[in-house]
């Protein structure tokens, strides 16, 4: 693991849920192929931890697959339902019924106790998601879902200050991560942070060879109306370093994750469809 310390600003408002046990999430997930389901686990860093889980069809809880881990950071002002709300299930299934890609599980967790609070790069989220214990997220997908049990089979795809904690995971702990997309990444005030990250560990970046793909909408109100310059200069910043990776600017498209999933690329494929392959390639390395 790359270790880097940054100093960012104090984390207020991101911290433990009640630690009363949840009493009306769903813990039997029997059943729940091809669905979205919402639970909570209890974590080490976080306490309790509310998330939506995506399980792809034929799924059950004593089958004998491993499937790859996506985990989706939602933005400022989501929770775990930021997903759900805008990607059917129903799309999902389809998808992985008819090769385009090939199945797997996506957990989204909710960020902060506290709308508006999240980040993800505060430490008991960074534990959260990097650590290997017992008592955080990837030895839950592991024992209850059997997704990530290769390590290198664990991607992120963040949206908004979600893509910000992408960039942030994929330039600090690139040997976690089998791939990294960041949709909208307008968090300017971390930009030059996220800069000396790259600087710093390129040459781990490089060597761990993580694939990294940025969007942004042409009409994303924080570019238009407040100049926000977070995904092109942290383009040309890792261009300049020699950092592979996609970059691709949607014509039309808005700041809304739906936006962004939604947008039909010329070869007539949704970004949604294109990205789950971009993260599905890197599982096959």
């Amino acid at each position: 693991m790359l270790v880097l310390t940054v100093v960012l600003a104090p984390s207020t408002g991101c911290r433990r849920f009640d630690p009363a046990e949840p009493t009306d999430e769903v813990r039997d997930f029997t059943g729940r192929g091809g669905r979205y389901t919402r639970s909570a686990f209890l974590s080490d860093s976080r306490g309790w931890v509310f998330f939506n889980v995506y399980l792809p069809p034929g799924w059950s809880p004593d089958g004998p697959e491993a499937y790859p881990l996506i985990i989706f950071l939602h933005g400022q002002m989501g929770d775990e339902h930021r997903f759900t709300d805008n990607v059917r299930a129903s799309q999902l299934n389809g998808w992985i019924e008819n090769g385009s890609v090939a199945p797997f599980v996506l957990i989204a967790p909710r960020g902060a106790d506290r709308r508006g609070a999240v980040q993800w790069y505060y430490s008991e989220n960074e534990r959260l998601l990097t650590s290997e214990e017992d008592g955080e997220l990837r030895a839950y997908a592991r024992r209850v879902f059997r997704a990530g049990l290769d390590g290198r089979a664990v991607s992120l795809h963040g949206h908004s200050r979600g893509a910000s904690g992408t960039l942030y995971f994929a330039l600090s702990h690139s040997d976690k991560f089998a791939s990294a997309v960041a949709n909208a990444f307008v968090s300017d005030y971390v930009l030059e942070r996220w800069k000396s990250l790259a600087r710093q560990n390129r040459d781990q970046v490089l060597a761990s060879g993580i694939p990294l793909r940025m969007t942004i909408g042409t009409r994303d109100h924080y570019v238009t109306r407040e100049n926000r310059k977070g995904s092109s200069e942290m383009h040309e910043h890792l261009q300049e370093l020699g950092v592979p990776h996609e970059y691709e600017v949607l014509e039309g498209v808005t700041h809304g994750f739906s936006s962004l999933w939604r947008y039909r690329r010329p070869d007539g494929k949704p970004t949604g469809l294109h990205e789950l392959q971009f993260h599905a390639r890197s599982w096959e390395r």
